[in-house]
């Protein structure tokens, strides 16, 4: 999902976009002849993230291909390699070292490299979009098929003990004006040493939890909050209300966003905070001329301004995920969240809106 706020502000990242060498290995043989370690001279360079089908006399390629870049660290640094989606299969090299492997074009996978040396450093990717009966989708698909880095390839510069994860859970009280808060950190040591971590948990920029956290060297440590909060703002359709949740320490952070309501589902109605809601909208399908599956965030803005133009308040993507709006979103925050809707149906019939009086009243 490509986010729309600064997910670190004290971490720096940095995206390993623009143009990579690209070769494609129709028969197969790079593994054998190991181009990850001496990769071949270029077919051509093509833009990252991009689907190479968009490319001079690439269109109907289906297969293997290699991708290379290099980048510069000015001193060792700790990394966190992360593919936002590569289609197909993928299988990543750094300076010759296999990091690992990934299936699945639709979702992101990283990888930690610990100590880094300072200095030069090649990073190189296989990808496969062959498609058989024993993937998926499988080979017969009524769809065109890319292949391709389709997202953004992000560097983050990690400290020795870094924030591993934030997840936020809630429960909403009968009334909807208090929820339990339940907030998940884990922090993990890549240091060699024992230290001990000051930690703040942080709602729209205001510290609710402080504690100390002593993290052994090479381990990871889980730290648990649950709160009580009273007057929350909830999150309805057309007022996205979204409280930016960061937590913080001395060398590192990492936000995330989060909006309260309650959706359930009675007497055949979708209710969002006990008001019944009825859903006007359209299936996107992700696919452009120019782009394949890999829209840039000013054309999925423009999709999404469109559909709100016509009147729409839901958008239901396809099976695969989108890099922006999730799979089934309400469009008051579509742009930015990627709320799901309850029931997971697709919703694409149009039909006259109900009168008022069957629209009105609540669910209870």
């Amino acid at each position: 999902m490509i986010r729309t706020f600064a997910e670190h502000r004290i971490r720096q990242t940095r995206e390993l976009g623009g143009q990579w060498d690209f070769i494609t290995d129709p028969g197969n043989i790079g593994g054998q002849e190991q181009w990850y370690k001496q990769f071949p001279v270029p077919q051509t360079n093509v833009f990252v993230p991009a689907c190479w089908n968009n490319e001079f006399g690439l269109y109907d390629y289906e297969g293997v291909a290699w991708y290379r870049t290099t980048f510069e660290l000015a001193q060792p640094e700790h990394l966190r390699l992360i593919f936002h989606a590569v289609l197909g299969h993928a299988d990543v090299y750094l300076d010759g070292t296999h990091l690992g492997y990934h299936y699945g074009g639709y979702s992101p996978f990283e990888f930690i490299v610990s100590r880094a040396a300072a200095g030069t450093h090649e990073l190189i990717v296989r990808t496969d979009s062959t498609l058989t009966r024993q993937t998926i989708p499988i080979d017969l698909v009524d769809w065109f098929h890319y292949g391709g880095i389709m997202r953004p390839v992000e560097l983050q510069y990690l400290p020795d003990i870094f924030i591993d994860k934030l997840r936020v859970d809630y429960t909403l009280n009968d009334a909807r004006s208090h929820a339990d808060v339940n907030v998940t950190v884990r922090l993990r040591s890549l240091g060699d040493a024992d230290r001990s971590v000051p930690l703040n948990l942080q709602a729209d920029g205001q510290v609710f939890h402080q504690e100390t956290l002593t993290v052994p060297a090479g381990q990871t440590v889980t730290a648990e909050v649950r709160q009580t909060w009273t007057d929350v703002r909830l999150w309805q359709p057309g007022q996205a209300e979204l409280y930016l949740i960061g937590a913080v320490t001395d060398t590192d952070d990492r936000y995330d966003r989060i909006g309260f309501r309650h959706i359930e589902v009675k007497e055949r109605r979708i209710c969002i905070n006990g008001e019944p809601l009825y859903l006007q909208g359209v299936n996107r399908h992700e696919e452009h001329p120019e782009w394949g599956f890999a829209f840039p965030p000013k054309l999925m803005k423009k999709d999404l301004d469109l559909i709100k133009e016509l009147g729409c308040n839901t958008v239901r993507g396809p099976t695969t995920r989108k890099a922006l709006i999730g799979s089934i979103c309400w469009m008051s925050t579509a742009s930015c969240t990627g709320a799901k809707s309850p029931c997971g149906a697709p919703i694409c019939r149009r039909k006259s809106p109900p009168t008022p009086s069957s629209a009105s009243g609540r669910c209870r």
